[in-house]
């Protein structure tokens, strides 16, 4: 697997991919796989539910930095179309994804600051007042 890895710039988070694909659950592949679902759709779920495992992830103590956590959401998630999307549309949601998956994963990431800003402006003001 990491040959293939490799040429998405994946390499050096080989053992990183090794968890994520054995832990990517059954649902993610479901989406992957279902003809029905377009793929815009298919697109934002993947890149969201990967970015949902990457964000806990440790490399010993350290968190992994953001642009490491975005190169590995998004190549991953491509990794995941080819080798699961059924070979009638794959090139169709390569084409979505290729041109599409970094400005929604950037909106996703912005979201996800906005909303931690959020959380935690909603602690403080129930408990340091």
């Amino acid at each position: 697997m990491h040959d293939k890895m490799d040429k998405y710039g994946t390499g050096k988070y080989a053992d990183l991919i090794d968890d994520l694909y054995q832990s990517i659950s059954s649902d993610v592949l479901e989406v992957i796989e279902d003809p029905d679902i377009t793929d815009v759709v298919t697109m934002i779920e993947v890149l969201c539910k990967i970015a949902s495992m990457v964000e806990v992830i440790k490399i010993g103590e350290k968190n992994l930095k953001g642009y490491e956590k975005k190169e590995l959401v998004h190549n991953f998630g491509r990794f995941l179309i080819e080798k699961h999307c059924p070979c009638n549309y794959t090139q169709s949601l390569l084409d979505v994804y290729d041109s599409s998956a970094e400005r929604v994963l950037e909106n996703i990431i912005l979201f996800a600051k906005q909303h931690k800003v959020l959380s935690k402006a909603g602690k403080c003001a129930t408990t340091c007042c």
